[in-house]
């Protein structure tokens, strides 16, 4: 998450710190295609990067993100009961 966040370095998904998301990419289309009548449902944690528009990259790439995985749930941790 540090390259796609706010406080990041903008580098996004080409970023060092960004290697795991085409592997995941890769196990979650495998999982979905292996059980095509009930895919598995998921949950991936990231930053905020919806209001990261101070980088071009990281807009490309949120736009990117949610034609993948599809319109993120925002969640406040805190609001759960989260000492985070």
């Amino acid at each position: 998450c540090q390259n796609l966040s706010p406080a990041g370095d903008g580098t996004g998904l080409q970023g060092e710190r960004s290697a795991t998301y085409f592997p995941m990419m890769q196990v979650l289309k495998g999982l979905q295609a292996l059980q095509s009548a009930r895919p598995p449902a998921y949950i991936i944690e990231n930053t905020a990067m919806q209001h990261n528009w101070n980088s071009q990259v990281a807009r490309a790439d949120y736009e990117r993100i949610c034609q993948e995985l599809g319109e993120p749930f925002v969640l406040d941790a805190a609001q759960v009961g989260s000492y985070a």
